[in-house]
């Protein structure tokens, strides 16, 4: 138990307030199951660190530490988590992806910087490493988890863009959003050729369009025109947008901005609107001229 979190770490996340977790284990000591991720170290020592699920081992040593909770003794079924302390274990073979795709705590915003660490060593091994699950092992080894895979999903989409361009950790884990978005809609997974076996996405004139929208680019004119989409309603957008010939034509083609590509679009509704609302006046017109009172 106690190798399992640097002294440091233990004690900042005791500082950070633990009642609540120990509280919540002395009562349900179940609640500790698939909770904590730890990976093997490649050398084959036998020893693992904790990359998620650092709060539910400090709790536990904290209860081990202490064998009491708030002066009431530990039930039996909470003394034999400090010797089995079930966890789920990544080996080093694993890919990277899969793992990131089982984080939980590391994601979390205001997360520990330990687990912050731990991620984006994983996310740096994704820009290293190309392989990847079947989809009967990523089926089985996910529990047919829907959210896990499309997490995975995400992950190997953003692998794909970190292997083309050069993209920091920190870059990569704010982008990461973006590509789980994009890859749980149809129209960008049309557009850019998603394959489901692969995990991929196969057309790379679009994929290059799309990367451009994710990153400053230089216009014709020289300047810069900062990222199109940043936020997961930009993706949204981004949607619409496709699906209009014209405004798709001005975001792609033109270099134009999502706000001007959006701008396309509504000038297009309010047109179609106005012409609309004109044919039915000009009815109502003509009823009128044809129904109205004779003389």
């Amino acid at each position: 138990m106690r190798a399992f979190v640097p002294m440091r770490s233990y004690q900042r996340l005791c500082n950070s307030g633990l009642d609540g977790l120990t509280s919540t284990i002395s009562r349900n000591p179940d609640v500790i199951t698939g909770r904590i991720l730890v990976r093997a170290l490649a050398d084959n020592s036998g020893q693992f660190v904790v990359i998620d699920g650092s709060r539910h081992v400090a709790a536990l040593r904290l209860l081990s530490d202490t064998g009491e909770f708030h002066g009431a003794p530990l039930t039996a079924d909470v003394t034999a988590l400090f010797d089995s302390c079930p966890v789920t274990i990544a080996h080093p073979e694993t890919d990277p992806a899969f793992v990131l795709a089982l984080l939980g705590d590391a994601t979390e915003p205001g997360a520990d910087p330990w687990l912050l660490g731990q991620r984006d060593h994983l996310l740096r091994m994704l820009d290293r490493q190309s392989v990847h699950h079947s989809q009967p092992t990523l089926a089985a080894a996910a529990a047919n988890n829907a959210q896990t895979v499309r997490r995975y999903h995400g992950y190997r989409a953003l692998q794909q863009m970190m292997q083309d361009h050069e993209i920091a950790p920190r870059v990569a884990a704010a982008l990461y959003p973006l590509f789980h978005a994009a890859v749980g809609r149809s129209a960008i997974r049309s557009w850019l050729d998603w394959d489901d076996n692969l995990c991929y996405f196969i057309d790379d004139t679009g994929l290059d369009r799309f990367y451009r929208l994710l990153l400053p680019s230089t216009r014709a004119d020289g300047t810069i025109r900062p990222p199109c989409i940043t936020v997961v309603g930009d993706v949204v957008q981004l949607c619409d947008v496709l699906a209009e010939p014209a405004a798709r034509t001005e975001l792609l083609d033109r270099g134009a901005t999502l706000e001007d590509a959006v701008e396309v679009i509504n000038a297009g509704v309010f047109q179609q609107w106005s012409a609309q609302v004109g044919e039915v006046v000009e009815t109502m017109k003509w009823d009128r001229r044809r129904f109205g009172p004779r003389p």
